[in-house]
């Protein structure tokens, strides 16, 4: 009896063509097909109640993290969407058929259950040129080509990852390790300032005791750019990893060392020309 109720309830659930809806997301270790993503589609429209736009976002926010996982570029998420609508259309044009028996119509309906194999490819255009590592490039080409090489997904590769990391901590690093930059920016906005001021006669007396930059920054527009040393170079970076030196780390030696040398030099041009001299020699 139980038996039979239960074959009656999954007789009542079951999708022409595509069996039981999927309940869960369980792609595996492969990128899903057409028809893993077709039956978790109708699990939103028929199970859940969702409208068929909504359920069609649902399932393409699900596979966008599998092919993230895979480290494939894929479409735009709009694009993924039409994709999932569209092979909703062609099941629907072969439901309202499904009693016709004519040739074309068996035909139309093989092959459609042949589609439901084969990847919902959602990839980028230029995926290939995009990937950096081979083996997900090799991965790709198998999950398109029946014929292809046969990979599956694996654990989270830690020693990609970390190399990226550090790669990104460095090029923020390189970014942020010339804070001359913000300083004669800073200086370059405040003379603009002194001298629109004294084009609009602007003294109100509320700065009285201003003293106006306008030779620094004249000083400045006039003076050549400073060439800017790299500090992160390839030399230093290989010591920093013989040295295992963390990137996070290696900014603060980077700053408190640069700190020092600006006092350095600021102490230097403070001193009386006497002394100057006497350093110098």
């Amino acid at each position: 009896m139980a038996a039979a109720t239960a074959a009656r309830s999954r007789s009542a659930t079951e999708v022409w063509l595509l069996g039981q809806p999927e309940p869960n997301p369980c792609w595996g270790k492969q990128l899903p097909k057409n028809g893993q993503v077709l039956r978790r589609f109708f699990h939103f429209v028929r199970v859940q109640r969702k409208s068929v736009k909504e359920a069609a976002s649902l399932v393409t926010a699900e596979v966008a993290v599998v092919w993230e996982k895979a480290r494939i570029p894929t479409q735009k998420k709009s694009r993924c969407v039409e994709r999932i609508l569209r092979l909703y259309a062609s099941w629907h044009n072969l439901d309202r058929s499904k009693k016709r028996s004519a040739e074309v119509d068996v035909e139309n309906r093989r092959s459609f259950s042949l589609a439901l194999m084969t990847l919902f490819d959602i990839g980028h255009a230029d995926a290939f040129d995009l990937i950096t590592v081979d083996e997900d490039r090799q991965f790709l080409l198998g999950q398109r080509c029946p014929d292809g090489p046969r990979c599956i997904m694996q654990g989270v590769d830690q020693s990609l990852a970390d190399r990226e990391r550090r790669r990104l901590e460095r090029s923020v690093l390189k970014r942020s390790s010339s804070p001359e930059r913000a300083t004669t920016a800073t200086r370059s906005s405040s003379g603009l300032g002194a001298g629109d001021e004294e084009e609009n006669g602007g003294d109100d007396g509320r700065d009285a005791d201003f003293v106006p930059s306008a030779g620094i920054s004249a000083q400045s527009a006039c003076s050549p750019k400073r060439r800017r040393t790299p500090i992160m170079t390839p030399a230093v970076a290989a010591a920093l990893d013989r040295t295992r030196i963390s990137d996070r780390t290696a900014v603060h030696l980077f700053t408190a060392v640069h700190g020092a040398e600006r006092h350095s030099r600021s102490q230097h041009r403070a001193a009386p020309p006497e002394e100057r001299a006497g350093e110098d020699g």
